[in-house]
């Protein structure tokens, strides 16, 4: 559900967030592009410039406007942006200016609560305080939902901790997305060396949460089968 919400404020982002622009390449389409915020103030955010899937710096040849796109609280906020020759002359800095417009739209998320057993990688960011660490701590997951994660890790964490996640489930890349650590107990196959988590999904990226319905659908018709 989309809706309108107030003026732009500087705290409603963190430092070193995972954002996204969407651009459309008349060669390519439409293009997810990568970044993270360096830098918040009261009527602009700096961004590290960003990075297609390849993880090259993106040119914006002939490109003049991008949407650009954040986790915040539960919501997905975009907003559209202008690129200036202002907005692109760091490009060897590696940073990029964006003046955000006075209002922003959300989309409302809502969950389903299937969980389903699946084992992958799981890379994550710790929040500390009002930025995200710039290490990426590593995990293995053991099941899954629209609405949560289950995972082993030798680091420790808190209940209660707010963390940023990437993994890869088959064919699609989930990143960024936003969640809660809500129980910690010890591995049952590593006591003592690991530690099993609960968390609860915050936020994502709209085509994430489609995709990981879609996944999760596609398993649970599997599973029905078999």
């Amino acid at each position: 559900m989309f809706k309108k919400r107030s003026s732009f404020d500087r705290g409603l982002f963190l430092e070193n967030q995972y954002v996204e622009l969407i651009v459309f390449d008349p060669a390519k389409g439409k293009i997810s592009l990568s970044s993270r915020i360096k830098e918040i103030s009261d009527d602009r955010l700096i961004i590290h410039w960003p990075r297609d899937e390849e993880d090259s710096k993106f040119a914006f040849d002939g490109i003049r406007f991008a949407v650009f796109q954040a986790l915040v609280g539960i919501e997905v906020i975009s907003f559209k942006v202008t690129l200036s020759p202002d907005t692109l002359k760091d490009k060897e800095l590696g940073l990029m200016r964006l003046d955000p417009p006075r209002f922003m739209e959300g989309i409302e998320q809502k969950r389903v609560y299937q969980r389903m057993q699946r084992k992958f990688p799981v890379r994550f960011r710790i929040l500390q305080g009002e930025r995200y660490t710039d290490n990426l701590f590593e995990g293995n997951s053991t099941n899954i939902s629209i609405g949560g994660m289950e995972f082993a890790s030798v680091d420790r964490l808190e209940p209660g901790m707010h963390i940023e996640c990437f993994f890869k489930m088959e064919y699609v890349e989930f990143k960024g997305i936003r969640a809660e650590v809500v129980r910690r107990t010890d591995s049952p196959h590593h006591k003592d060396m690991e530690f099993l988590y609960a968390i609860k999904f915050e936020a994502m990226f709209e085509r994430e949460r489609v995709s990981l319905n879609q996944l999760l659908l596609k398993g649970f018709s599997k599973g029905q089968e078999n």
